[in-house]
């Protein structure tokens, strides 16, 4: 019986070190590799009362963070324009929806869009959301490129935008 207790321990200390030997010869890049999720289960990162999210692709979050619509004023979110605040106020009273975003993208582009709770707030699939203070046919793809817009082919059977007179 003795013998056979020696021999488990002898077993047990071999895996212990071996399984140490495995992890300790894993680069520290592939070990931290994975980008951090966000709540809703796509790619991101909280950054005060913002969000930036992770490029597909990519493992680091990068480009604009966007925030809640309903976060402007508080401490920890971007002061926004006289315009940009009027353009937000005035898609705030037609469409009314808590999950209503903006953020500043490429160049300092003030974007508004409401985002959906499935697939969340960095999305990366496309079209992406309707950018809402902009031609109808743009829209932001945060978790493909959340430092710009794209296009989709034209605006038939999109809502119209009151709150965009002429558009």
């Amino acid at each position: 019986m003795r013998k056979r207790t020696q021999t488990f321990v002898f077993m047990l200390t071999i895996a212990a070190l071996s399984l140490f030997m495995s992890r300790a010869a894993l680069p520290r890049a592939i070990e931290y590799s994975r980008p951090p999720v966000l709540s809703d289960g796509t790619y991101g990162r909280v950054v005060g009362r913002g969000v930036q999210c992770v490029p597909y692709g990519s493992t680091a979050p990068s480009g604009p963070i966007s925030y809640f619509a309903r976060d402007v004023g508080k401490p920890g979110v971007p002061r926004l324009s006289p315009s940009e605040r009027a353009m937000l106020r005035s898609i705030m009273q037609y469409v009314h929806s808590p999950l209503l975003r903006f953020a500043h993208v490429s160049h300092g582009r003030f974007i508004v869009y409401a985002i959906r709770m499935k697939p969340g707030i960095c999305m990366d699939e496309a079209p992406g959301y309707l950018v809402l203070n902009r031609e109808c046919n743009v829209t932001y793809e945060p978790g493909e490129d959340p430092s710009g817009t794209g296009n989709i082919p034209d605006c038939q059977g999109l809502p119209r935008r009151p709150w965009m007179p002429g558009r």
